[in-house]
């Protein structure tokens, strides 16, 4: 299910979250940062780099990833 909320509720939103967090001195889960990122168009990472500086490799490709992960929510009855 999809829910589209607009800018101009969550914009506020993330501001008074941000304040609430000053005052009480936790991290917000949704701030500015996290609306900006939320709001841009063709997200995308490369870790291209990272496997090369850090010599890192992942364990799971995308295809295998999301298999095994809706393996696991069928297997838990959270798909059907």
């Amino acid at each position: 299910m999809r829910i589209t909320v607009r800018a101009f509720i969550l914009k506020p939103a993330a501001f008074v979250n941000e304040v609430i967090a000053r005052i009480t001195g936790n991290s917000p889960i949704f701030n500015m940062d996290r609306l900006h990122e939320l709001q841009s168009v063709n997200w995308s990472c490369d870790i291209a780099q990272t496997v090369v500086y850090l010599k890192y490799g992942p364990k799971y490709n995308l295809d295998k990833g999301i298999a095994e992960t809706i393996k696991w929510y069928k297997e838990n009855g959270w798909l059907r």
